[in-house]
């Protein structure tokens, strides 16, 4: 029962046609037999942070000045949005809603619209190496 295993054993055969290959390829293999392998593969590395620096200078350039004081306060500065309200000083007349709410979603959507243009037009690794 627990000797050598070959594909005469039915119980084996079925194994070896149907599962060794998955079997195989979640085994770890030693990188010094596979040297070649492994320093061949493209880096699949991404520059997020100068992607992001990038893609702040592509915006600005697209938006009004306005908005990009709002960009600039949600994602260059990461504040809230009360807080870029009040720094902007937006008031509410309507009771119960936080200021400046609406001017904010609409240059949120804006603000999505021309950044999705730009990672159109230069790709995103076109973004990292500009």
């Amino acid at each position: 029962m627990y000797g050598e295993c070959s594909t005469e054993c039915k119980k084996y055969n079925e194994w070896y046609n149907s599962k060794r290959h998955w079997h195989a390829a979640k085994l770890p293999v030693p990188l010094e037999n596979h040297c070649s392998e492994v320093f061949s593969q493209p880096s699949s590395s991404f520059d997020v942070e100068k992607a992001a620096l990038n893609l702040h200078k592509k915006i600005k350039k697209k938006l009004t000045v306005s908005e990009w004081a709002i960009y600039e306060r949600l994602y260059v500065k990461n504040l809230t949005e009360d807080e870029t309200a009040q720094q902007l000083g937006f008031e509410t007349n309507e009771k119960g809603r936080k200021r400046g709410y609406k001017r904010i979603k609409q240059v949120k959507i804006i603000i999505i619209k021309k950044a999705k243009e730009i990672i159109n037009e230069y790709g995103a690794e076109g973004i990292v190496h500009e």
